[in-house]
């Protein structure tokens, strides 16, 4: 799917001159946008994912050392294409005060699509990658899917820490960077 727009949220750890480089050499035609600092609704579909997605499985712990890291993306894989293909999602379209704003607002919503159902009404993918991914859809369990996620977690929080002092170069064991 082509690479329309960039939203990157303004810390350092996302927004470099490193990275503002390489989005303008390879992508061209991408437009970059910034978020306002304190402003979550910026980057409203970013800051939802984090709420339901990732704090609702992983909370808030700690987790830096090199296994972590490594099971921690196998779990946002497995995690992708259960909310991808099987959590339906409403989208709002409308909302409506009252002219004294004393109740609150009327809120209409679209029918309840997975992400995955969305993605294909736009078009946006060749009918063969949308093949591909309906394949995928249609051999998952999503019960089965789901068990191995709660495994997988489960193993991550029995992981033990990071050692106080000691430090793990995450990037090496990822194959990212070559020393």
């Amino acid at each position: 799917m082509p690479i329309k727009e960039v939203h990157p949220d303004n810390g350092s750890e996302f927004l470099n001159a490193h990275v503002l480089k390489f989005w303008k050499d390879e992508y061209k035609s991408a437009e970059i946008t910034r978020s306002r600092p304190y402003q979550k609704n910026d980057n409203h579909f970013v800051e939802e994912d984090n709420g339901s997605f990732v704090r609702a499985y992983i909370g808030y712990s700690r987790l830096d050392t090199v296994q972590q890291t490594i099971l921690l993306n196998q779990v946002y894989e497995k995690l992708g294409f259960y909310h991808n293909f099987f959590l339906p999602v409403m989208r709002q379209k409308e909302k409506h005060y009252t002219k004294d704003h004393s109740t609150p607002p009327k809120k209409k919503h679209d029918q309840a699509r997975t992400p995955f159902d969305r993605l294909c009404e736009t078009k946006q993918l060749p009918p063969v990658e949308i093949d591909e991914l309906r394949t995928l859809r249609d051999a998952t369990n999503p019960v089965i899917l789901r068990n191995e996620i709660e495994e997988m977690l489960q193993k991550l929080f029995k992981l033990p820490v990071a050692k106080e002092g000691v430090t793990e170069n995450i990037f090496d064991t990822l194959g990212l960077w070559k020393t």
